[in-house]
């Protein structure tokens, strides 16, 4: 059952990647960005499933969070620059 819900964690990530990928069509570009760092999720994800290796912890733990980070921090950057011009107009 534990390798189950792996596998749907997994798929969940690609999901609403794909998700978003169809709303950036409609909504805004930055539903792509977002989508970007669901997609690396789900790779990420998906690898810690199929290796034997466990990706979610020790050094490789700490690297998937710095990534994470990074995308978010990115991500509110453009998402108030994104606020921030909307309001001038």
């Amino acid at each position: 059952m534990e390798q189950f819900t792996g596998y749907l964690f997994t798929a969940v990530w690609a999901v609403i990647g794909i998700y978003l990928v169809y709303m950036g069509k409609k909504v805004h570009k930055f539903c792509y960005y977002i989508s970007l760092l669901l997609f690396f999720m789900f790779g990420w994800s998906l690898a810690d499933q199929l290796m034997t290796a466990d990706l979610f912890s020790g050094t490789a733990a700490i690297v998937y969070r710095v990534i994470i980070a990074l995308f978010l921090i990115v991500g509110v950057i453009i998402y108030f620059k994104k606020v921030r011009s909307s309001d001038d107009k």
